[in-house]
């Protein structure tokens, strides 16, 4: 997908989430333009438990899974399924502590 292409995907995002959807556009050009876009494939990691909490995403579309490994795994139990348009990390971000 070219840059231009992800940058409106993300624009019409950002304007049909509950959390950004009432802020200006101009604020979602700031916003996309300043922070990094991820996007994931499916298996893709976001972040491991024990990562440090310093980033707070905001999902646009699709779900993730939440899991918790036992070392040494990279896979465990699923303990919750995150929805777009979510947050994630905000709890770890807000309380300065890792992801767990």
């Amino acid at each position: 997908m070219a840059v231009g292409e992800r940058k409106q995907r993300l624009l019409q995002g950002l304007g049909k989430d509950p959390l950004f959807g009432c802020v200006p556009p101009a604020v979602h050009e700031h916003l996309i333009d300043r922070g990094p876009a991820i996007f994931l494939e499916e298996g893709e990691t976001l972040f491991r438990p024990g990562d440090p909490g310093t980033h707070l995403y905001a999902m646009l579309e699709g779900a993730i899974q939440i899991e918790y490994p036992a070392p040494p795994h990279k896979r465990g139990r699923v303990v919750a399924m995150v929805v777009a348009p979510n947050l994630v990390g905000e709890t770890q971000v807000l309380n300065d502590q890792g992801y767990e």
